[in-house]
């Protein structure tokens, strides 16, 4: 119930006042007095206090920030991915048909909503990464189907250095059987590889060359709570071979001036067909 608006003083009091009413009922003449009683409060006035309030208009905010979030690719040097090759150990050298295990890294994120993904994969023979000629590993996500030493991709699995599976992609291929993205793969470096036969688009090294690549790599971080984030499917949900793959095709960058993609590559390999290991 209400107070009065206004009180009165008395000495160290003060007084409120209201005033109860029964309603009568329209269009009905009232039978009896119409009930009213007055109720009174008395306050023992103290002290006075004033306080000041206004409301607030938006809630509090954290400030917007801006941060670098860095991938790192590193070759294993067997398939458990417990030692890498490091800085100064490159070029490191590799023979023909023995795998290479690749391992891409999203470096000290936190965020498990996060997920790395490897677009395109390539080799060529120069450090220039837009050099020719130049070999697909993976096309769009998945691995290349015109190469017939196929790249497999590993399960990451939590572990003591594995906080979030994924921030962290594998796979491995078998050097060197790729396949010729173009004509000028003969006209330039007819003195390093030998073509099988005039049918097929792979490649031998010649057993007398060393041959030295470069591997490249367009990855995407993406975020899986956000729905326009439509990268954030998973690495390889469409097969190449499921996607009317043509070979004359260029390599796709998607967003390419997106800030959540990063351009990482490798130090040299050298490739030598001296020796085949089992």
């Amino acid at each position: 119930m209400p107070l009065s608006f206004c009180p009165q003083f008395f000495d160290h009091y003060m007084l409120y006042e209201n005033e109860i009413a029964l309603p009568h009922n329209k269009g009905a003449s009232p039978v009896g007095p119409r009930y009213r009683q007055t109720i009174s409060c008395y306050y023992v006035v103290n002290e006075t206090r004033t306080v000041g309030f206004s409301s607030r208009l938006y809630e509090p905010t954290a400030e917007i920030g801006s941060g670098h979030l860095m991938v790192q690719m590193r070759l294993a040097q067997d398939s458990s991915y417990t030692l890498f090759y490091q800085a100064e150990d490159y070029p490191v050298v590799k023979y023909l048909r023995q795998p290479l295990y690749f391992e891409v890294e999203l470096v000290e994120a936190t965020d498990p909503h996060l997920e790395l993904i490897l677009e395109n994969f390539w080799a060529t023979l120069d450090e220039d990464r837009t050099s020719l000629p130049s070999w697909d590993i993976i096309v769009d996500g998945c691995e290349n189907p015109d190469d017939s030493y196929v790249t497999v991709f590993h399960p990451v699995g939590r572990d003591a250095r594995v906080l979030d599976p994924s921030h962290i992609k594998r796979f491995s291929m078998k050097m060197f059987t790729f396949t010729q993205d173009e004509e000028v793969l003969k006209n330039e470096v007819t003195y390093e590889l030998l073509a099988l036969s005039t049918s097929h688009s792979s490649c031998v090294i010649n057993p007398s060359v060393r041959l030295q690549i470069f591997v490249h790599c367009n990855a995407e971080i993406c975020d899986s709570l956000s729905q326009a984030d439509g990268s954030c499917r998973g690495q390889c949900v469409q097969p190449a071979h499921q996607k009317n793959y043509r070979r004359e095709r260029k390599r796709v960058q998607r967003g390419a001036d997106s800030i959540n993609q990063r351009q990482i590559s490798s130090g040299p390999i050298v490739l030598t067909s001296a020796q085949t290991p089992e």
